[in-house]
C-alpha cells in the first residue's frame, strides 16, 4: 500500500514513518508539514491511504479530506489527533480511521490490518430503474432517493436527517455555488457553530458516498470554501414539471392536453412541504401557483369537453392550496351548474362567501356573483 503522510510537526511525521516502515506493509512515497503541498502532490500521484493530522494551523484536517475527496474519493484516511474529542467526528467523516497521538505501534498495527482487509476491487455500481440512464428523485411532498440497491443488497439512504436535508437544499440551488456559512445559515440556523461545521462535513461525506454507490455521475464540489452539487444523470421531479410546463407553451391540441396531464401527475403535493424546511418555502409557493395555474388550465378544457366531475375533483384540490381565490370558485360553481349538483353549489359558494367576508372583510367578486346567481335561476327551472 502507498502512503503519504501529513502533519505540520515535524517529529510526528517522522515517528508515524518510522512505525509504518517497521510494520513493512505500507510504502511512504512522501511526507509533508504543508497541507497545500500534500494536496498538490495527491493531484499528480497515485496513493492507497492517506495519513493526515487534524489540528494544523494552516488547514483543518476535516476540509483536508474533503479536498482529499474530490480529488480521488477512493483514497482512504487515517487522521492522527492528539485530541481524542475529534476521534468520533474523524471517524464518522472518510476515514477509515483514526489513531491518538502519540502514536501507538500495536494500535497501527490494528489500523493497517483494517487498510488491508478493505483494500478490495470496488464493486460495480447500482443501475438506474429506468432505460433512460436517469436516476429520478422525488421533491414533490417529500424527498424520496431512488428504490435502488447496492450489489450487496443494501437500499441506497442517507443516514441522517440533516444529510437529507443538505442534499435537497443543494438540489435547490440547482448547480449553484453556495458558501459554507450560507449553508450553515439555511441548514443548522442555531447549532453552536463548531459542531454545526462538524456536522456539514459527516453529511456532506454521506452524500458524496450516496452519489458514488449510486454511480450517476454527480458529485459535490468544494472551492475556496463554497459547495455546489453537479448533478450528472440525476434528475428530479420538479426539473420534469418545469420543463413539460416549458413544452406547454410550445404544443397545441391534443399534445397540449397530455402533456398538461403529464405534469399535473408528477405533483404529488407542496415542495418538500412534509419536511417544512424554512429555506424551501418560498419555492414551494413558487411551485405552487405554477400548479394552480396548470389546474386552471386542465380544469377550463375539461369543461369544455363535458369532463365536468375530472374538473371538480382536480379543483377542490386548488381550492384547498388557495381558498379565497375568485377564479377557482367561478370554475367549481360553473362545475357544479353543469353537473347539476345544485346542493353542492349552494354549499360550496356560501363556504367561500363566508371565508372571505371572516378573515379578510371581502365579498366575492363581481362576476363569481354573477356566475352564482346565474345558475341560482337555473335551479328553479
Amino acid at each position: 500500500m502507498k502512503a503519504v503522510l501529513i502533519d505540520d510537526e515535524k517529529p510526528a511525521l517522522l515517528q508515524l514513518e518510522r512505525l509504518l516502515l517497521g510494520d513493512g506493509r505500507v510504502s511512504v512515497l512522501e511526507r509533508f508539514t504543508s497541507v497545500q503541498e500534500g494536496l498538490d502532490f495527491l493531484k499528480h500521484e497515485k496513493v492507497d491511504v492517506v495519513f493526515l493530522d487534524i489540528g494544523m494551523p494552516e488547514m483543518n484536517g476535516l476540509e483536508a479530506g474533503e479536498y482529499i475527496q474530490q480529488l480521488n474519493p477512493s483514497i482512504r484516511i487515517v487522521y492522527i489527533t492528539a485530541y481524542s474529542q475529534y476521534a468520533l467526528e474523524a471517524f464518522e467523516l472518510y476515514a477509515l480511521d483514526y489513531v491518538l497521538k502519540p502514536v501507538m505501534p500495536e494500535r497501527l498495527v490494528k489500523t493497517i490490518d483494517r487498510l488491508e482487509a478493505v483494500m478490495s476491487p470496488v464493486p460495480e455500481r447500482a443501475q438506474p430503474t429506468e432505460d433512460t440512464g436517469i436516476f429520478r428523485i422525488q421533491l414533490f411532498k417529500r424527498l424520496v432517493l431512488p428504490d435502488i440497491h447496492a450489489l450487496d443488497g443494501k437500499k441506497l439512504r442517507l443516514r441522517t436527517a440533516k444529510a437529507q436535508e443538505l442534499l435537497a437544499y443543494l438540489l435547490n440551488l440547482d448547480g449553484e455555488w453556495a458558501s459554507k456559512d450560507r449553508i450553515l445559515e439555511a441548514v443548522w440556523q442555531g447549532y453552536p457553530l463548531d459542531k454545526s461545521i462538524t456536522h456539514l462535513h459527516t453529511a456532506i461525506y454521506q452524500i458524496r458516498k450516496l452519489l458514488r454507490d449510486l454511480g450517476a455521475d454527480a458529485e459535490i464540489e468544494y472551492a475556496h470554501e463554497n459547495y455546489r452539487l453537479k448533478k450528472g444523470k440525476v434528475s428530479t421531479d420538479v426539473e420534469q414539471f418545469e420543463l413539460k410546463l416549458e413544452r406547454l407553451g410550445e404544443a397545441g391540441g391534443q399534445e397540449h392536453r397530455e402533456i398538461a396531464e403529464q405534469a399535473a401527475a408528477l405533483y404529488r403535493g407542496g415542495y418538500l412541504e412534509e419536511h417544512d424546511y424554512e429555506w424551501a418555502k418560498s419555492r414551494r409557493a413558487e411551485l405552487d401557483r405554477k400548479y394552480i395555474e396548470l389546474v386552471l388550465d386542465l380544469a377550463k378544457y375539461e369543461l369544455g369537453c363535458g369532463q365536468a366531475s375530472k374538473a371538480v375533483r382536480r379543483l377542490l384540490i386548488i381550492a384547498e392550496m388557495d381558498p379565497y381565490s375568485d377564479r377557482i370558485s367561478r370554475l367549481l360553481i360553473e362545475a357544479y351548474g353543469r353537473l347539476e349538483e345544485y346542493t353542492e353549489l349552494r354549499t360550496y359558494y356560501e363556504q367561500f362567501r363566508s371565508l372571505l367576508q371572516e378573515d379578510l372583510g371581502l365579498n366575492p367578486e363581481e362576476e363569481t356573483r354573477r356566475r352564482y346567481a346565474h345558475w341560482v335561476e337555473m335551479m328553479k327551472k
